[in-house]
């Protein structure tokens, strides 16, 4: 799930204990002081020394199966996104407008997730709410790819982005359940490990993936090419979905909400939460709203063939990957506060870049997609650890829904911008724009962001 990626949950059945009443837990002085708004809710359990209420054996196998769960979601998303999408939707005859609009479209659908975060406020048990929507995700964005080629050109990719979209809400509104669970099932000294390898792992079934796809595209190109891919995302999918079947549920402690806009409010009253949210959401759409372009630079402007794209793109994966087998433990004995504030600096290096790559210059794209491996794998790495760690464990569906929807808007505004710029004005301009939101908020982060990150990494402890 960078997820960073998508859902993978699942566990022991049990009935929902006895309700229990319970103050509002610490966090900000104003919501701290304010009447309790729900009750604490906590799902049967068998007897366990963790919060979780899985015993070691049942922690290593649900670990273990979130590992299986990430390899198959990266084939099965490696066969048909990244540049391999880019490159199917200029098959379809798609304009920059529509790839910044389908690069929007993702982001979008999370904020569905504050829905998916009252709903599951209601339900005793997480797992089957996530495991739907997982299945509606696997299943229609495969056959997002394989409805057009049936279909008049005139209509293709607009058919395209409005199955896309849908498929999308799937995996938004499993977002805070997975999230949630395993927030619940890794311990927090663990996460910066433990996602680390994980991620490690989606990298190494990425980039296998992405070489295989971009050369089969090569000999097999066109309508025929993609067709095969997407038939095999829907087979790599159904797996994927099948393997949250053996990850055991951890115990679910929850908020049971008495109005549902107060609810939903919750995490907005906390100054600490919104500022780490707004500085991370920044972050972000500084680099969505023109990372979506660089394969259109290459493909069209450059004209460099699918098989070099997914090459250079493949290098980026792999140096994600060795990144995140150190990382992961750099973050976990340095904070992700420390490491949160240099990522703007080292993400203007590679959008400067750009500037100087033409036709031949292979050898400096090849070391643009290093350092965007390196630098996009720290900054999943830390985004999605703040996200988990500003989270309080009893509102924490609610908290990861709030966290996805602003990031999802930010998400939706940039590349939409990106398009309309990138349409009249070409790739250059974006890269200006891009550098400009890295250096403020570099500039922001020292006096006005860090000691709020700080308070709301606290406040999720508590």
């Amino acid at each position: 799930m960078p997820h960073p990626e998508a859902p993978s949950e699942t566990g022991p059945g049990g009935s929902p204990s006895p309700h229990t009443e319970a103050r509002t837990p610490p966090g900000d002085p104003q919501v701290s002081r304010s009447k309790p708004l729900t009750r604490t809710v906590e799902s049967q359990a068998p007897p366990s020394s963790s919060p979780s209420g899985l015993t070691p054996a049942q922690t290593r196998l649900a670990m273990g199966a979130a590992l299986v769960e990430g390899g198959l979601f990266a084939v099965f998303s490696g066969a048909i996104s990244g540049n391999l999408l880019t490159a199917f939707l200029l098959h379809l005859g798609a304009s920059n407008n529509q790839i910044g609009l389908l690069s929007a479209l993702g982001p979008l659908s999370s904020l569905s997730t504050l829905f998916a975060a009252y709903v599951l406020a209601l339900l005793p048990r997480r797992k089957p709410f996530m495991l739907a929507m997982a299945f509606l995700h696997r299943t229609l964005w495969p056959l997002a790819g394989l409805i057009p080629l049936l279909l008049p050109a005139g209509v293709r990719v607009w058919t395209y982005l409005a199955v896309y979209f849908v498929a999308n809400l799937g995996i938004s509104l499993s977002g805070p359940a997975w999230q949630s669970i395993m927030a619940d099932t890794v311990a927090p000294e663990l996460r910066g490990r433990y996602f680390g390898l994980r991620n490690a792992v989606t990298q190494v079934a990425t980039v296998g993936t992405v070489l295989w796809a971009g050369r089969y595209l090569d000999v097999h190109p066109g309508s025929e090419g993609f067709r095969t891919l997407y038939l095999m995302a829907l087979l790599i999918g159904l797996l994927d979905v099948a393997t949250f079947l053996v990850q055991p549920e951890p115990a679910y402690v929850r908020r049971k909400p008495e109005g549902a806009l107060r609810h939903l409010a919750l995490p907005f009253r906390s100054r600490p939460f919104l500022v780490a949210v707004l500085f991370t959401t920044g972050l972000s759409m500084a680099g969505s709203m023109v990372s979506p372009f660089y394969a259109v630079q290459m493909l069209k402007v450059l004209n460099l063939s699918y098989g070099f794209v997914t090459q250079v793109s493949a290098v980026g994966t792999a140096t994600g990957i060795l990144a995140y087998l150190v990382l992961g433990r750099v973050v976990d004995r340095f904070g992700e506060e420390a490491v949160l504030g240099v990522l703007p600096w080292l993400s203007i290096i590679p959008t400067a870049c750009w500037f100087a790559i033409g036709p031949h210059s292979t050898l400096l794209l090849y070391l643009v997609f290093v350092l965007q491996g390196l630098i996009g794998a720290l900054q999943g790495l830390v985004v999605f650890n703040v996200n988990l760690g500003i989270a309080p464990r009893t509102d924490r569906p609610i908290y990861l829904a709030a966290f996805s929807a602003v990031n999802g808007l930010g998400g939706f505004f940039a590349p939409v911008l990106g398009g309309a710029i990138s349409d009249r004005s070409g790739l250059f301009p974006l890269l200006w724009l891009s550098i400009g939101a890295y250096c403020l908020l570099a500039l922001l982060w020292r006096g006005l962001v860090r000691p709020q990150v700080r308070a709301a990494m606290q406040a999720g402890k508590e």
